[in-house]
């Protein structure tokens, strides 16, 4: 078969469209059409990318330019520029090591006498362990990564350290890191940690009143020391100096001129703190702060003393007369002249119980007497120095006669404010219910006719006494206060009669 080289005739595109049906003409423009859009939107990107690379050329050109300027110009300024001066090596100086911490607590406090310990401390070393075993679970530190712990003997002694501070200087908390070998930083977070840890652990039981019979056993003690019966103990009130407290106006300001709180307080016969208050502004006077304090709204329920006991607190003519709570005889008062005389005689007497308590409280704890900025959170310092002042008198720890000058050095640059005398009735003015208003002038009634009770077994026990000493052929018996308990531990010392016998004493 022979094979023809010529080609079939080819086909005319317009003859082509005329053999092949619509839809698939119509198709074929539509490929076309879009085949036509991309090839266009290629084109058009394809030039708009070479012309950025033509742009990114020119400016990377323009950069060698300016940077090859740069190196040419910094050339010519370092050709120019005269030769640099030779800098002075530095002169070597001895480097002195660092002086090893101060070895007071682990070299001198173990050599201390008893009379030298209560002198640097102000408490006894019975009274020292006692706060070292009580605080233990709370104060106890473990050693660290990279330093040792302070040991618990040790931060307690700082926190005395700190408390029995004496007037004169400034920086307590420096002195008492140099003088402990630690840094001031440690010195404020021990004491910090050492008032929440007695507060917490040891106010509650120390600083309390008598409860069931402990009553009657207080009062028969405070009668055969004070020589007033059914008596419990004296409330008295103390202003103690703050630093001005910032945005709080003239309200710490007392009326002697110098800021303050009023520390209320009830005092025992063995001049223990059984009740406290703290906080009141200076400003406040004592009925004020009377009528705040959680004891007077105990007593107001009646809640205070056991029910079948008849018993009472003493105080001044700052408070209000209460069927609780005795207070003298008013100049304005009708009663008897030797009533009068005898009651206020004895009351004055004992009234002495809570003034010295006060004064061993600030005497022993000098940190009461510097001014301290409420934001320590003073309070609480307060709180922790009644605990130990309740410890200490109950210890029998030796109080020092020069402790009492530092208390009357203040006293005299800082008189205690005078508090006006209470009024009569110190009931509310907007309470005007009358069955109130009678059920409190009953009350009046009765603490009225107690307090003459009272007078009147004073002026037999007093004649009764007499009769019995002039019996004896015995001077009479004065009215004057009994001896003070410190009379009875060994005479304070003064500060360089120690010696190596001083423990014997103890």
């Amino acid at each position: 078969m022979k094979i023809s080289d010529e080609s079939p005739p080819s086909m005319l595109p317009e003859e082509l469209a005329s053999t092949m049906p619509p839809e698939m003409v119509m198709q074929l423009i539509q490929v076309s059409s879009a085949f036509l859009v991309t090839l266009n939107s290629y084109v058009a990107s394809t030039r708009e990318i070479d012309r950025r690379s033509r742009r990114l050329r020119r400016s990377r050109m323009l950069l060698l330019m300016r940077l090859m300027q740069l190196r040419e110009d910094k050339s010519q300024r370092l050709l120019a520029a005269p030769p640099p001066v030779p800098i002075p090596l530095p002169i070597p100086r001895i480097v002195k090591p660092p002086p090893a911490g101060n070895k007071f607590w682990e070299r001198e406090v173990p050599r201390f006498s008893e009379a030298q310990f209560q002198k640097e401390f102000h408490v006894s070393k019975r009274t020292f362990n006692y706060l070292c075993n009580a605080l233990r679970p709370t104060l106890s530190k473990r050693d660290a990564n990279l330093r040792a712990h302070v040991p618990l003997e040790k931060r307690v002694g700082v926190a005395l350290g700190l408390l029995a501070s004496k007037n004169e200087y400034k920086n307590d908390y420096s002195v008492i890191a140099h003088t402990f070998g630690i840094s001031k930083s440690s010195v404020a977070i021990i004491f910090k940690q050492f008032c929440n840890a007695v507060v917490d652990i040891l106010f509650g039981k120390v600083v309390q009143l008598p409860s069931g019979p402990g009553f009657r056993e207080e009062a028969d003690k405070f009668e055969l020391r004070y020589l007033f019966p059914d008596t419990i103990g004296v409330v008295g009130a103390t202003h103690l100096p703050v630093a001005t407290p910032r945005n709080c106006g003239a309200g710490y300001t007392n009326s002697s001129g110098w800021n303050s709180i009023v520390l209320l307080g009830v005092a025992g016969y063995n001049n223990k703190l059984g009740y406290v208050c703290i906080g009141q502004p200076g400003s406040t006077d004592n009925t004020a702060v009377l009528k705040a304090s959680q004891l007077y709204k105990t007593a107001q329920k009646g809640k205070l003393f056991p029910a079948d006991e008849d018993l009472h607190f003493l105080a001044d003519h700052t408070f209000p007369l209460q069927n609780w709570l005795l207070t003298p005889y008013r100049m304005d008062e009708v009663c008897d002249r030797e009533s009068y005389k005898t009651l206020n005689q004895h009351l004055k007497n004992a009234h002495k119980c809570v003034e010295t308590s006060f004064e061993r409280l600030k005497g022993r704890w000098g940190l009461l007497l510097k001014g301290c900025d409420l934001a320590m959170d003073f309070t609480k310092v307060v709180q922790v120095c009644c605990v130990l002042h309740n410890l200490c008198e109950e210890a029998g720890d030796m109080f020092f006669e020069h402790w009492y000058g530092t208390v009357r050095t203040f006293d005299a640059a800082h008189p205690q404010p005078k508090s006006k005398a209470a009024p009569a009735h110190i009931r509310d003015e907007d309470d005007e219910d009358e069955e109130d208003e009678e059920e409190y002038e009953e009350m009046l009634a009765e603490a009225g006719a107690k307090r003459d009770r009272l007078s009147e077994r004073l002026i037999v026990s007093a004649a009764a006494a007499a009769a019995s000493q002039a019996a004896t052929a015995l001077p009479p018996l004065a009215l004057s206060r009994p001896d003070d308990r410190r009379n009875s531990f060994p005479s304070p010392l003064t500060e360089h009669s120690f010696s190596q016998d001083d423990s014997d004493m103890y």
